[in-house]
């Protein structure tokens, strides 16, 4: 508000408030007391979907109307609907609906619920699981509940020894007196158990993974420890979880790191982040069409719920352009191994695939007078190592890549840790450049040899170029 008089003017600030209501779920519970109790959904059973909205506003609603839809096949309501009259600041309104589950084939049900009256409305999607809500890591990420990971190093979910299916979760690489941890914060809609399966390789007595619950620690365990389940209780509530890998300050023994494993949780009422299989670009592979520049191609994922809008393209795991199509890297950097990879990027909904298969190779001169000077015959090194028997796909099988000067006849040998020859890769005569050679970590009879370290061995005119060690996993 201005007042003006002559040269004098007067200004101050009327607040005027507009009451209005607000709503908001306050909880969406499954009471299946009349089945097994277990407060969860579970196949063939009728339960009651219990609703409680509040009016956090200065205003009662009125005229208001609740529907519910679920579009998953094996679900269905007695009645999707229901009215409700005034509900006044600050008081709540609970209302039930049955549900009824058959024969689901997704261990994820959302279900819309649109809430409308008078003066507002709500639209909201809440997602309950079908049995206890579990995390088997099977998504290959992070991605199905809110984790936070934090610490020195990454977890990543790996197929190497699983408990059951075909991930797990690793902890990362750490130095020593680093940590790496994972936590959720949950909230518990009965009283009930939480259990997960562990594995440890570590120092013992010194390097630790530890499980806290509302930061008091339960346990710890250390040295080699297979699969072995842990159960604790959890009451109703909100709770907070966290696993910690740590290392002391000197020494390593082991694999160095921390295993989990389906981690079963009890009833939650927090809503559950729906995974969307985002497909992953298919047969990546690359060539070198000049001295300083590589040429990326790929084939189109496979089909996917969810629309496909371009690749991002990676180089040692930074990313380095988008594009709708293939790819031209023309400024690589002077590396001796650059790796590869490329994801592909959805909307509705919008995420981001794993990466595809990885492919190495290695910077070389611009000035092509020059490229025999500086492009020495040198045993490189492989890629991913450790790695997977396997296809060449991510994860599977390694790539050991070597350069040539000059052409000459090359031999290429593996060999266990007792010496014995396990397989020839190559045994012929090359061309100079570089050369990239799959091994699918099978011997010379085709057969998957033993997870453990092996070596291979690099020989030019029979003068022996290097040897280098590489880790098969199981």
């Amino acid at each position: 508000i201005q007042a003006n008089s002559g040269d004098y003017t007067w200004t101050n600030t009327l607040e005027i408030p507009i009451n209005a209501p607000s709503l908001n779920i306050n909880q969406a519970l499954i009471d299946d007391s009349n089945e097994n109790n277990n407060h969860v959904l579970d196949q063939n059973e009728n339960d009651i979907l219990h609703i409680s909205l509040e009016n956090t506003g200065h205003y009662a609603t009125q005229n208001g109307t609740i529907s519910l839809a679920c579009d998953v096949d094996g679900t269905s309501f007695d009645s999707n609907e229901t009215n409700f009259a005034n509900i006044n600041a600050g008081e709540e309104f609970q209302s039930d609906f049955n549900i009824n589950v058959g024969q689901v084939e997704q261990n994820i049900v959302p279900i819309h619920i649109i809430i409308t009256n008078d003066f507002c409305s709500l639209d909201k999607v809440m997602y309950f699981s079908i049995g206890y809500p579990k995390e088997d890591f099977e998504t290959g990420n992070l991605q199905k509940f809110n984790w936070i990971a934090s610490g020195d190093a990454d977890w990543f979910a790996t197929p190497e020894n699983s408990q059951e299916g075909e991930y797990n979760l690793q902890s990362g690489d750490i130095n020593n007196s680093e940590s790496i941890s994972l936590s959720l914060n949950i909230n518990v809609d009965a009283d009930g158990n939480i259990s997960f399966y562990k594995s440890v390789s570590s120092e013992e007595g010194y390097d630790f993974l530890k499980f806290y619950i509302d930061g008091n620690l339960m346990d710890s365990w250390s040295g080699i420890v297979g699969w072995e389940q842990e159960t604790y209780p959890l009451t109703a509530g909100t709770h907070s979880l966290k696993w910690e890998y740590s290392k002391d300050s000197a020494v390593s023994a082991g694999d160095d790191c921390a295993n989990l494993d389906n981690i079963v949780f009890p009833a939650l009422s927090l809503p559950i982040k729906e995974n969307t299989p985002f497909k992953s670009p298919r047969n990546f592979t690359l060539g070198l069409p000049t001295r300083t520049a590589v040429s990326l191609n790929w084939e189109v994922p496979e089909n996917s719920s969810a629309t496909l809008t371009h690749y991002n393209v990676y180089r040692n795991d930074e990313l380095i352009g988008t594009t709708e199509e293939t790819y031209f890297d023309e400024d690589m950097p002077n590396l001796d191994l650059l790796t590869y990879y490329v994801t592909a990027s959805y909307e509705n909904p919008t995420g981001e695939s794993l990466p595809s298969n990885y492919e190495i190779t290695t910077y070389i001169t611009s000035n092509s007078n020059q490229v025999n000077d500086i492009l020495q015959t040198k045993l490189i090194g492989n890629f991913p190592n450790p790695f997977i028997s396997g296809e060449n796909s991510r994860g599977m099988g390694t790539k050991i890549q070597y350069n040539l000067k000059e052409a000459g006849n090359v031999n290429l040998t593996i060999y266990n840790i007792k010496g014995q020859l396990i397989k020839k890769l190559v045994n012929s005569k090359q061309n100079s450049g570089i050369h990239n050679i799959f091994w699918n970590g099978k011997n010379s009879n085709k057969k998957n040899v033993a997870s453990g370290v092996y070596f291979y061995k690099l020989k030019i005119n029979n003068q022996d170029i290097g040897v280098k060690k590489c880790l098969i996993l199981k």
